[in-house]
């Protein structure tokens, strides 16, 4: 897998980012993130701009559930936090710990951020209860889902260590066995030879 788009999107290279396609704006890397969040991440807006015009889904999330709002808004990026909740990126969304962005945000001392998304859902709670009843129920029900997920992944990658270190142990006193030179019998084999000679 390349990483070309990840670091133009880092990087805020627009002319990479033209050449992507929809798949190549959702490719996770080895963390799970996209360059649709590694543009909010860093807070390149035009290349935030570029990979979501390009198919980028911005509520897309890497492992531990940050979506790209949250991205933003963990980092103080209000300009990407404006741009995805006006594309309607999901302000409900919640990470694997169960945080929204506007959490992360208020963590993370984003008072502008904050009160910019406390005022959004607000409005949303406001104007469509049931629809944001909706987003909440289903973020919840997602969140949990990966935390599943996660659990099963770090299950299995506390197995294969513990079985990588048995072998390991295996080899150690496999080596140590062979370095082991027996003392006992040199000595006996040295007293012999001298008793010979007298």
């Amino acid at each position: 897998m390349s990483d070309r788009f990840h670091r133009a999107a880092k990087d805020g290279y627009l002319e990479v980012l033209k050449e992507s396609t929809r798949r190549d704006c959702n490719q996770p890397d080895e963390d799970g993130l996209t360059p649709t969040l590694w543009a909010a991440y860093k807070g390149n807006l035009e290349a935030l701009r570029l990979i979501v015009g390009r198919g980028g889904e911005p509520d897309k999330c890497d492992h531990y559930g940050n979506t790209a709002l949250h991205c933003a808004a963990a980092q103080g990026h209000m300009s990407c936090v404006s741009f995805l909740v006006n594309f309607g990126a999901n302000i409900w969304s919640l990470d694997n710990d169960l945080h929204t962005a506007k959490e992360l945000a208020a963590m993370n001392n984003r008072e502008d951020i904050l009160r910019y998304l406390d005022t959004v859902s607000a409005k949303q709670t406001t104007t469509d209860p049931k629809q944001v009843k909706k987003l909440q129920d289903r973020a919840l029900k997602d969140a949990e889902k990966r935390q599943k997920e996660f659990d099963k992944i770090q299950r299995k990658a506390d197995k294969k260590r513990e079985e990588e270190n048995a072998k390991l142990q295996k080899e150690r006193q496999k080596i140590e066995k062979v370095d082991e030179r027996p003392q006992g019998k040199l000595v006996w084999i040295t007293s012999c030879l001298g008793n010979k000679e007298k």
